[in-house]
């Protein structure tokens, strides 16, 4: 964006929401969000490979230069919650008592935002379709939809996924209406990110020894104790 680079952590973001003139309580909403995103994502990586909580920074990060409301900043970083994130209840989707612990944390306003994203569809072809129909439009979750396509080609990241062809068609099919879309609502800036990323993606390439395994978002578990231990009597033996 024509400001200044998209935060990637915690403290980057918070430094960037302190340089645009946020106050303390839209910084403490904002530490929340992302102490609760470290909980839900932790250990979880994009397709990427890259850690799911810098693409959860990096989206926030871009509503900031927009001067969004704290409540979006802190929904931006907890997007993703119901539809990957880990509350130890062993599927994903959101519930009641999910619910209930996200509005515990950061209120019922964010929270609101977080079941918005996460019901409200969206494919390679829904911007064309929302142009198409016109009407009324959920701002604030498009804005976070378009806001999240910004990260995720920002850093060329698409094309590090296994399924990067794939990828690159959906991001050719979505740039020009997304582009426009923004636009429509009134963000030229983030048009302009988005024209930008999306076309970066679009003409980069990186070397095929370079994307990973996995075409979707991923979880690594660190090794337990036993394993460890168990690693260890092993290598003695073999001494």
């Amino acid at each position: 964006m024509d400001v200044e680079p998209v935060a990637q952590t915690n403290l980057q973001l918070l430094g960037q929401m302190r340089r645009a003139g946020y106050g303390e309580e839209a910084l403490d909403l904002v530490a929340r969000a992302y102490a609760h995103a470290c909980e839900l994502f932790a250990g979880a990586y994009r397709g990427s490979g890259k850690p799911f909580v810098c693409h959860l920074a990096g989206t926030s990060s871009v509503l900031v230069a927009l001067q969004s409301p704290p409540q979006m900043l802190a929904a931006a970083l907890l997007h993703a919650a119901y539809l990957q994130g880990d509350f130890g209840a062993g599927w994903l989707g959101p519930s009641e008592v999910k619910r209930d612990q996200v509005r515990a944390r950061v209120g019922a306003s964010t929270e609101d935002l977080v079941h918005r994203y996460t019901v409200h569809e969206w494919r390679p072809d829904t911007p064309a379709r929302l142009l198409e129909r016109g009407g009324s439009i959920d701002r604030e979750v498009v804005l976070l939809r378009l806001a999240n396509e910004v990260d995720d080609h920002l850093d060329l990241g698409i094309l590090y996924c296994r399924d990067a062809v794939d990828r690159l068609a959906r991001a050719r099919q979505m740039q020009v209406p997304a582009v426009e879309l923004a636009r429509r609502l009134g963000e030229p800036r983030l048009a302009a990110a988005l024209e930008a990323a999306i076309g970066t993606c679009l003409s980069g390439a990186v070397p095929d020894g370079l994307r990973t395994a996995h075409a979707l978002s991923f979880a690594l578990a660190p090794p337990s104790r036993t394993l460890w231990r168990w690693r260890r009597l092993r290598a003695m033996v073999r001494l």
